[in-house]
């Protein structure tokens, strides 16, 4: 995508991926620590919100910090997160971080939400654009991430009254020879 369609726009960011097209984000959502201290002091990112769990897994807390914003959440259940996971209270969190940043923008008061490389497949059998950290997945994580995108996405047009829709990189539904 052409950067400059992002530059009137309130971005929330998943994990990493985005510094690979984005010189910077306002929010950068992310269940992974280690990302957090990445790109806590970084002029590129606003704010840093990360999981009170790493990888959403309460075992493993993060300690509090004035460098970043902690959000509270339910244990990760991974594959088996359902509709009835979604949380009352904090954000929620599901296998795939953009579920979490989908609900952050929605809480922020988003009217509108356009994801942008959510990960639900594989381009040229890459599940990533290349230079990215976690370039390899399991084969089937695609569809668990696609259901449970779908899962929140609809919890929050019914929670929070926002429209959500995904935006491909193509100008034809033919994916222009993918």
């Amino acid at each position: 995508y052409d950067p400059e369609f992002f530059a009137d726009k309130l971005l929330v960011a998943t994990n990493n991926s985005w510094s690979h097209w984005l010189p910077r984000v306002d929010y950068m959502v992310t269940k992974y620590h280690e990302h957090a201290l990445t790109w806590c002091n970084s002029d590129r990112v606003g704010t840093v919100i990360v999981s009170r769990g790493h990888s959403g897994q309460l075992s493993r807390p993060v300690e509090d910090s004035p460098d970043y914003v902690v959000f509270e959440h339910e244990n990760n259940k991974s594959e088996a997160f359902t509709a009835e996971d979604f949380p009352t209270t904090g954000l929620v969190v599901s296998f795939s971080t953009i579920t979490s940043s989908m609900h952050l923008a929605a809480h922020l008061g988003a009217r509108h939400i356009v994801m942008v490389g959510a990960d639900c497949g594989w381009l040229d059998n890459r599940s990533a654009v290349e230079g990215h950290i976690n370039s390899l997945f399991r084969l089937d994580l695609p569809k668990h991430f696609d259901l449970q995108n779908r899962i929140v996405a609809d919890q929050l047009r019914k929670r929070y009254g926002c429209s959500i829709s995904s935006m491909l990189p193509f100008v034809t539904p033919n994916m222009e020879g993918h």
